[in-house]
């Protein structure tokens, strides 16, 4: 039964924060890009991107290492109960340091992707393109996740998936049939990167539900870190860290606490305080806050063409979302009855 009585300033007051705390995640996700493309346009060639991200995910993964520390000692070396195929207990738990192998091998092909995308599109292009992961996290929720599959009969679902992919063939079309290479590789690059990351949120949820967030998400951190610092000292010119300066330092640090930390730690807040559909949903506006902050501290803009395809990509993504609180309504209507 749905309650009619009157929220309490308590309930009112929980929701408030959670909202401001989606305002700021968006926010910060939003500003990440920007200054992400900041490092790769004017780093006068001192820094490489695997030593930029190498260099972001170990700041990232250095915040979350105390939250690794003090959760994983609440259990033995970091345990959870495992469920057995048919839903009931399984007689053995695993260790979060191994049920977070299978996220963490895609996790870290998406986030080369991601951190070499600047090198190739402006920040606004990134922004738009990025939401089209929410598209590849349902496809991979198909596969892997079998009450996933009632989205298959929900029209929502399919409008958006048409909106998705016409806004990204609107963006990066033009370019592409020109065979403009920044925007093939671009383009390759955003899709690796939006596949990486669909994957890596069903990962999560199969692999490490039994696991608080910041423990999942912090063991994750580090494996990411020490993936990337592996490459960088393969692939990078790391010698060149010692003359970055403050301005890429301040860049390289602040790009990983807005994007990597703070941004995901009141993203978390602010689905337990709303729920994961509005916190999705509300994060769908995010690529308009790194066009305004691109448009204003780098001069960056989007043809008309391609605003059009970055606002289909939104719009078919808010579809998504609306497809699956559908689904969830519908399920539980199922249970009640």
């Amino acid at each position: 039964m749905i309650s009619t009585a009157t929220d309490s300033p308590l309930d009112s007051g929980r929701r408030g924060r959670a909202l401001a705390c989606a305002v700021l995640a968006l926010t910060f996700f939003g500003i990440a890009p920007v200054m992400l493309r900041e490092l790769a346009e004017y780093r006068n060639g001192y820094l490489d991107v695997w030593t930029v991200n190498a260099s972001r995910y170990s700041i990232s993964a250095l915040f979350w290492l105390p939250f690794v520390v003090m959760l994983s000692c609440r259990r033995p070396a970091g345990m959870a109960p495992v469920a057995a195929a048919d839903g009931g207990p399984a007689p053995r738990r695993a260790s979060v340091w191994l049920c977070a192998l299978a996220p963490w091998s895609v996790n870290i092909v998406a986030q080369v992707a991601w951190a070499a995308a600047p090198y190739f599109l402006t920040a606004p292009v990134i922004g738009f393109s990025s939401r089209l992961s929410f598209l590849f996290t349902i496809v991979f929720g198909f596969l892997f996740i079998r009450e996933e599959r009632a989205l298959l009969r929900n029209a929502y679902f399919w409008a958006g998936a048409l909106a998705c992919l016409l806004g990204v063939g609107a963006m990066f079309g033009r370019d592409i049939a020109r065979m403009d290479r920044m925007s093939v590789i671009g383009f390759g690059l955003m899709l690796t990167s939006g596949c990486g990351y669909g994957a890596y949120a069903v990962c999560v949820r199969r692999f490490m539900s039994g696991f608080s967030t910041r423990l999942s998400y912090g063991v994750m951190s580090l494996y990411t870190a020490a993936s990337l610092l592996v490459l960088m000292l393969a692939l990078g010119n790391y010698g060149a860290l010692a003359d970055a300066g403050a301005r890429n330092w301040v860049l390289m640090g602040g790009s990983s606490l807005l994007g990597l930390a703070f941004g995901h730690v009141l993203y978390y807040k602010a689905i337990h305080g709303l729920g994961a559909v509005i916190a999705s949903g509300m994060l769908m506006a995010m690529p308009f806050v790194t066009l305004a902050v691109a448009w204003l501290f780098l001069g960056e803009g989007m043809t008309p063409l391609q605003f059009l395809g970055g606002a289909g990509v939104v719009v078919g993504g808010g579809l998504l979302v609306k497809a699956q609180s559908v689904r969830a309504l519908t399920g539980l209507a199922a249970e009640e009855g």
